[in-house]
């Protein structure tokens, strides 16, 4: 009992029995002096544990809504609406100039038509804003997708506007929010094929692991040989220089087969892109080092 006794002493002495820092100090950590605000959701899919900084409260999806999206569109192929192999038509009028759109830099402004899953595939992997408009419009528009989100049990996601309209001015992104809370939750449902055929569900996540975006953001935080499926948003800078936006959401898969799910939203930030960025690499390093 005394050799006891004294071990606790030396450890008390030493502040090494301190208790360990735990996933929400070390998020805070990273944000902390930043002149930003950010929302984090950390879902610990081994534990289920989730974990969260201002994660209920509201932030601009951006270009995230287009997983949401592509959820409908391919919850319609499921219910036999739609075919991933089928031809949509696309008129010319739906290519817009003033937008990030490879679909238009690679084929032009023209009638034309494309399969169904590559329109898809413009979307989530490049995230082209004329393929996500085109696919909003034939599964009946923000509402429809508004909807198809509340029927599997999400809460505090809201789609109201298309890309198009955001481009309107500067407020309008703000008709599309969500919690991080929310956003984790759906993508948890994914991970978990809750919805969506198994056909369905791989070739999203198919889409989601070879996007291009976001090099600098949750997969710069991801251990070496991780599979990140995600989805990234960006907003443009205001006259005052403010940020909106530099989102990521997704799954990380570690070699070891432990998954994550986060999703970081940065928003009203006066820092630079890089930092944005590095903020959400250093968020995804902080949940996956041991």
């Amino acid at each position: 009992m005394n050799k006891i006794l004294t071990a606790l002493l030396v450890c008390f002495s030493l502040f090494s029995c301190s208790r360990k820092e735990s996933l929400e100090d070390r998020l805070n950590a990273v944000i902390k002096d930043k002149k930003l605000r950010v929302g984090v959701a950390v879902v610990d899919m081994k534990t289920g544990e989730l974990t969260e900084v201002n994660g209920r409260e509201n932030f601009p999806l951006q270009s995230v809504f287009k997983f949401h999206i592509a959820a409908k569109v391919l919850d319609e192929v499921d219910h036999g609406k739609f075919r991933l192999d089928q031809q949509v038509a696309i008129q010319a009028s739906e290519i817009l100039e003033d937008t990030w759109s490879p679909l238009r830099d690679e084929h032009g402004r023209k009638d034309m038509s494309m399969r169904l899953d590559s329109l898809i595939y413009y979307m989530i992997s490049v995230s082209d804003n004329n393929a996500a408009d085109i696919l909003l419009r034939r599964v009946g528009g923000p509402e429809a997708v508004n909807g198809y989100v509340r029927s599997l049990g999400i809460s505090g996601t809201q789609i109201q506007v298309n890309e198009e309209q955001m481009h309107q001015d500067w407020e309008t992104q703000f008709r599309n929010v969500a919690t991080p809370v929310s956003v984790s939750e759906i993508l948890k449902k994914f991970f978990l094929r809750e919805f969506l055929s198994g056909d369905m569900h791989n070739f999203l996540w198919a889409q989601l692991a070879h996007s291009s975006t976001g090099k600098n953001r949750l997969r710069a935080g991801a251990p070496e040989g991780s599979t990140v499926a995600h989805k990234t948003g960006t907003s443009g800078r205001n006259a005052e220089g403010l940020s909106a936006a530099t989102n990521d959401a997704g799954i990380i898969l570690l070699p070891s087969g432990q998954a994550y799910i986060i999703t970081v939203f940065v928003a009203d930030s006066q820092e630079s892109d890089e930092v944005n960025e590095k903020v959400i690499a250093d968020i995804a390093r902080a949940v996956t080092t041991p």
